[in-house]
């Protein structure tokens, strides 16, 4: 059985956009900038060249042809082609005071597309939003050629067509479903062909990843004390997850209940993944980051921090000026990799690796040689399988394999690219993957997918 995609399906038109005046900000212009004064379409936008800057605001009259009130949530059907660069779509409130819906991100690559914004909530809908969402230097451009409104259904109101994921009696993911909701059909990759050439098979009903609750996780793998923090988890959904504050929890316990003597790690960053494995255990770590950090297609910085003005820094710190020249630090670059375990005192347990992943040679470690491997780097799906099987010859017998980022749930797959990237990577190689493993389970609730390697 096929499960949809998306949760939400659009039921009768309740919006007419005809009439409406748009505002810009920061800058943004209409191309051509004259003959526009209602909503008309085709509408090209250029934005401003700063990532996240607002740029495009369409106040919203919702009116119901009953003339009752609008409530409950919308689906918002908005026909897209982004020319250049990255935009993102959403509901706001009034005011543009906040986020009335997720946010939808369409990229230049994706050709004319229709996409989709939710909202919970009608009455929270003041407007629609479109903004610059990349690191580039040039400014974004989109046309937009529609905007359909409706009343939207819940294609999951009957448990038995919502996903395995979303049901809280559920133990484990059909496969099949799992690789429908990505796109892929219900086929894996079973191993590397010459040439990028591609061999699959069907998944079939024995195809299944199972689920395992937090709360039972410490007497899953045999743990001498229980994971005495996983209500602290039902605090936040998948969708608002944060690693820092959510699965660190999951993360601390595991490097403290298997005691891993040698510990790798895939994606430094500023080092905090470092510092709770060594302050959960005896550790000693070797972790990998790109030296000058992660960078998009033109050579942006993925990961940076505004500086505020007058603020003044060390002058080894990495930083940039955007085209209007504010002011960056680059967070994963230089001495910014690796900071807090080296604030923490911990450098002496940490073998900080310098290079690409892609590259790393792994012929100086002996076989088995790590307990536990942690793979956060890249999560681009070429990334993660490159990172997975360079870990595995290199982990030893009933040692853990944590890949971070993984979540079936759809709803929290949908805003994550990272995610994305991450669950195609296990799916198109389960096949390979699956034997290296005597068990393998995602934790629910988490972003965390865990195998521990075959004896």
């Amino acid at each position: 059985m096929y499960y949809p995609k998306k949760r939400w399906k659009a039921g009768r038109d309740i919006l007419g956009i005809a009439g409406t005046t748009f505002q810009l900000h920061n800058g943004a212009q209409v191309v051509p900038t004259s003959g526009f004064e209602d909503v008309g379409f085709p509408l090209r936008v250029e934005t401003p060249p700063q990532i996240w800057a607002y740029a495009l605001e369409i106040p919203l009259t919702l009116t119901d042809p009953t003339d009752a009130p609008v409530t409950g949530p919308l689906l918002f059907e908005i026909d897209i082609t982004v020319e250049q660069g990255s935009v993102g779509l959403a509901a706001a409130t009034p005011g543009l005071g906040a986020f009335a819906s997720a946010e939808t991100f369409v990229t230049a690559d994706a050709g004319p597309t229709k996409a989709l914004v939710f909202a919970k909530e009608a009455q929270s809908c003041a407007a629609l939003i479109l903004r610059k969402v990349d690191n580039g230097k040039m400014p974004s451009v989109a046309t937009l050629w529609g905007i359909r409104c409706a009343k939207a259904k819940d294609a999951w109101a009957e448990p038995a067509l919502g996903p395995s994921a979303a049901d809280p009696g559920a133990t484990d993911v059909p496969l099949s479903e799992l690789a429908a909701i990505l796109g892929l059909g219900d086929t894996e990759q079973t191993e590397p062909a010459e040439a990028g050439a591609m061999i699959w098979r069907a998944f079939d009903a024995s195809d299944r990843l199972p689920i395992i609750e937090a709360d039972r996780l410490g007497a899953h793998l045999g743990f001498a004390e229980p994971f005495a923090l996983a209500e602290r988890l039902l605090e936040h959904p998948l969708t608002q997850w944060r690693m820092e504050r959510d699965d660190a929890l999951i993360l601390s316990y595991l490097y403290a209940q298997h005691a891993p003597r040698r510990h790798l790690e895939f994606g430094t960053w500023e080092g905090f993944g470092a510092v709770l494995c060594a302050q959960s255990c005896g550790a000693e770590i070797w972790t990998i980051n790109l030296p000058d950090g992660e960078s998009t297609a033109d050579g942006s910085a993925v990961y940076a921090q505004p500086v505020a003005a007058g603020t003044e820094l060390p002058p080894s710190t990495p930083t940039f000026a955007n085209s209007s020249g504010a002011l960056y630090v680059q967070t994963d670059r230089g001495e910014r990799i690796g900071w807090r375990y080296r604030a923490a005192g911990l450098e002496n347990r940490v073998h900080q690796l310098l290079c690409d992943s892609t590259e790393w040679d792994t012929s100086g470690y002996p076989p088995e040689f790590f307990d536990s491997v942690l793979i956060d780097g890249g999560h681009q799906v070429n990334v993660v399988v490159n990172d997975t099987d360079k870990s595995l010859p290199l982990l030893r017998p009933g040692g853990l394999c944590i890949w971070h980022d993984f979540c079936p749930n759809p709803e929290a797959l949908e805003s994550s690219p990272a995610g994305l990237g991450v669950a195609e990577a296990i799916i198109k190689n389960w096949a390979r993957w699956r034997p290296e493993f005597s068990d393998i389970f995602w934790i629910r609730p988490s972003w965390i997918l865990l195998g521990v390697k075959r004896r």
